[in-house]
């Protein structure tokens, strides 16, 4: 029975349409940049007393509401957008949010006084405005899964995986590694302030180290034979340097990879942080990846 080396690795990355991937669901996507209302009214205008630590400052957005081709200050909220998904022009919904301002004008002179004018924008009476569109395709595949809850990409090349001790059935399944090899190393410095032969010897020529860290774990990773919508997939996962707006508008930074991998030592499933090296690719004319393969560091 061939034993499995490999359950899962998951990295960041937006989701993308994959030919052969069926759309789920539509989420909201993109966003625009902050712009002025054309006819913003001001909540307040008046006079304080000037200090150098005043600053023109955006005030908290206010909760995201669904346009309606209603008016704002002049400007119209739109209900729907042409949006390019893919290649493919789409009407997508539209929401928008608003925020107030505040702006501190120049230092004047009243009376021997050093006052500045302190005009105010609330949410009530908002100065910019932001859209959002409802681009954000979910796409089901037969290889991997994006989970929205954590902002990472997961590809799994087993049955199953474990959650702790709990054995979880896979959601998808992509092809195993043809190669995969585990390499356990150290981090060793000389902690002998007095050598000055090299940073491993000292005066009298003898190996002195310290191990700082033991056993790191290296995973030599390759597969072969991916077809195209395979290969896609699983760099995607690879390359993982990518950021993620998630719920609540949180932006995750993942640049790292998550392995869950059968640990020669134990002979159990075990989790790791890795970084990628150079995503080695060599592929056949007719599009079929001939090899993929990287190695992973544990952070």
């Amino acid at each position: 029975m061939t034993e499995t080396q490999l359950f899962f690795l998951a990295g960041s990355g937006v989701k993308e349409i994959r030919k052969g991937g069926t759309v789920t669901s539509w989420g909201w996507g993109s966003a625009g940049s902050w712009t002025k209302l054309k006819e913003p009214k001001k909540s307040s205008y008046k006079k304080v007393k000037y200090n150098k630590k005043n600053k023109s400052k955006a005030g908290k957005a206010s909760g995201w509401k669904l346009g309606n081709n209603n008016t704002l200050c002049g400007t119209v909220m739109p209900k729907s957008a042409v949006r390019q998904v893919d290649g493919v022009e789409r009407t997508v919904d539209v929401r928008y949010r608003v925020r107030g301002y505040t702006f501190y004008g120049k230092k004047k002179k009243v009376k021997k006084k050093s006052v500045q004018y302190k005009t105010t924008y609330t949410t009530a009476k908002p100065y910019q405005y932001q859209l959002q569109y409802k681009d954000k395709p979910s796409v089901a595949t037969t290889y991997s899964t994006f989970k929205d809850t954590d902002g990472k990409y997961y590809a799994y090349f087993s049955p199953v995986y474990y959650d702790g001790d709990a054995q979880v059935n896979s959601p998808s399944r992509m092809k195993h590694p043809t190669s995969f090899n585990v390499t356990y190393g150290e981090v060793r410095k000389n902690l002998n302030s007095t050598a000055n032969n090299n940073e491993s010897r000292d005066n009298s020529g003898t190996y002195v180290y310290t191990n700082v860290r033991s056993n790191i774990v290296k995973l030599e990773l390759e597969w072969t034979g991916l077809n195209p919508e395979e290969g896609q997939e699983l760099l995607n996962v690879l390359n993982a340097t990518n950021t993620y707006t998630g719920v609540n508008e949180t932006t995750l930074k993942n640049n790292y990879i998550i392995a869950q991998y059968l640990d020669p030592q134990t002979g159990k499933a075990k989790n790791g942080t890795f970084f990628p090296s150079d995503r080695k690719v060599e592929k056949y004319p007719n599009g079929m990846y001939k090899s993929v393969s990287v190695t992973l560091t544990e952070v």
